[in-house]
């Protein structure tokens, strides 16, 4: 099986070239990337450049693949923000481009890869199999133009019911490639644990539902092997773990250090989603089985980020 992967500079597509190498001999990968460049770089330095060139986006399609999977619009939260409006353009120039390309041959499968942004309300309780989409007008009247892209583009799939497309709705993703400058709690248990230095965070408890590269990539191996569908689908682990259980094994497990920020002016600090995790496992009728739960793959995964940050002190 051939696959194209749109977006390979980002962590996850990374992420994902790794576990294809890995564990699917059967499949091969053509990349593309605005900084093909700098994957080509990379592909060199994990000793992986048998894989073949990262291309530029604008020649996607010149290659016949059997699936395609797009990770354009990915990333920190921060470089999202500053995008701004015109993260709507260019979601739709690639998914566009995409859904031509699945025209001319509808036996390809295609992956977008939306989020759990797309959902209405305010993560109260977790999503769930009622829950409900935003609207255009919600997007545009909060200015929340990353769900707007998402939404646009799975409007415009649904619109395509003869072609096999899942979006797949991502909520909370992590691994040991996690950019440790990232707005991402995460990120900053990261960048706490490698500096020695304490995490600042709030009393305020929220819960997470963390899926790794592995579980990630088996769910990749369903959608492009199994059943085809043109249906929207979460991602979940087997279980989700909270803020206050994940500080509690992080100090045990790893020394991370806290300093619990206080404010009498709850107003004044930023708002957290409480429960931004889905209970819609829909994914499970279509062969969908997770390995790991959400304390699983953050222990692997700290481990292997902190083992690889030592080679590098003493390589250096």
């Amino acid at each position: 099986m051939r696959i194209a992967i749109l977006g390979a500079s980002s962590q996850i597509g990374r992420d994902l070239v790794c576990e294809v190498h890995q564990n699917w001999p059967e499949a091969s990968l053509n990349l593309y990337a605005r900084s093909y460049e700098t994957v080509n770089a990379w592909l060199l330095s994990q000793k992986m450049q048998n894989i073949g060139q990262c291309e530029p986006l604008a020649l996607f399609g010149k290659h016949k693949v059997d699936g395609v999977i797009n990770l354009i619009g990915r990333g920190d939260p921060r470089q999202t923000q500053a995008l701004g409006e015109t993260i709507i353009d260019i979601s739709d120039q690639y998914d566009k481009q995409v859904i031509a390309y699945l025209e001319h041959d509808p036996d390809c499968r295609y992956i977008f890869f939306s989020s759990g942004a797309v959902y209405a309300g305010g993560f109260e309780q977790p999503v769930h199999l009622d829950s409900v989409v935003l609207t255009e007008q919600d997007c545009r009247q909060s200015k929340s133009w990353y769900a707007l892209a998402k939404i646009r583009a799975e409007s415009r799939h649904r619109a395509k019911s003869e072609l096999c497309i899942f979006d797949v709705r991502l909520f909370s993703y992590f691994s040991a490639s996690q950019d440790t400058d990232a707005s991402y709690l995460m990120s900053e248990v990261m960048n706490s644990l490698y500096l020695g230095k304490p995490l600042r965070t709030t009393q305020r408890d929220i819960t997470r539902d963390y899926i790794g590269s592995s579980d990630l990539f088996s769910l990749i191996q369903v959608l492009f092997t199994k059943a085809r569908r043109n249906c929207s689908l979460d991602t979940y682990s087997i279980k989700p773990i909270s803020k206050s259980d994940l500080l509690e094994f992080l100090s045990s497990t790893f020394g991370l250090k806290l300093e619990i920020i206080r404010s009498h002016n709850d107003a004044a600090m930023p708002q957290e989603k409480k429960n931004y995790f889905s209970i819609n496992h829909i994914a499970n009728t279509l062969g969908y089985q997770p390995q790991h739960d959400s304390l699983r793959t953050l222990g692997n995964e700290i481990n292997l980020f902190l083992t690889r940050a030592k080679q590098n002190i003493r390589n250096a």
